[in-house]
């Protein structure tokens, strides 16, 4: 964990996202969901496009930070436009069901398309994304 530090605090993007994963998951670290969201703050704001996705999450779902679907909206955009298809899915959803944003069925199936052109949806890296944001939330990481 020195090392992840070490190179985080000397503004490594990477180090800095995976700094985040270790205190969301308590690797080598007491798990802290606000230490988290503020090593993936860090890492979203230098253009990491799944500590925004993350960050997004973090938002959306009150873990570490206040909740806002506003923010979660914003952190979810700036990861689908770095074209992040886990990131353009949850912002078609957010679209779909007015969270953060006006309802807008159009945006929604904007995002959605642009979602599964790149690749969302095939059983593939991003549906384990899913899979580890749904057991998060059964352990009480994301609670809802």
């Amino acid at each position: 964990m020195k090392w992840y530090r070490s190179a985080a605090e000397q503004g490594h993007v990477q180090a800095l996202f995976n700094l985040g994963v270790h205190y969301s998951e308590g690797n080598g670290v007491k798990r802290s969901m606000k230490e988290a969201a503020r090593w993936w703050g860090k890492a979203a704001e230098a253009g990491n496009a799944r500590a925004q996705y993350n960050l997004g999450a973090c938002y959306e779902n009150g873990q570490g930070v206040t909740r806002s679907y506003q923010k979660a909206v914003e952190w979810y955009r700036a990861a689908a436009e770095q074209n992040l298809p886990l990131a353009q899915h949850q912002l078609s959803v957010c679209y779909a069901e007015g969270k953060g944003v006006e309802r807008n069925e159009a945006e929604a199936e904007r995002w959605d398309r642009r979602a599964r052109k790149n690749g969302w949806g095939g059983g593939d890296s991003q549906d384990r994304d899913v899979a580890r944001v749904s057991r998060a939330k059964r352990s009480g990481v994301f609670d809802e």
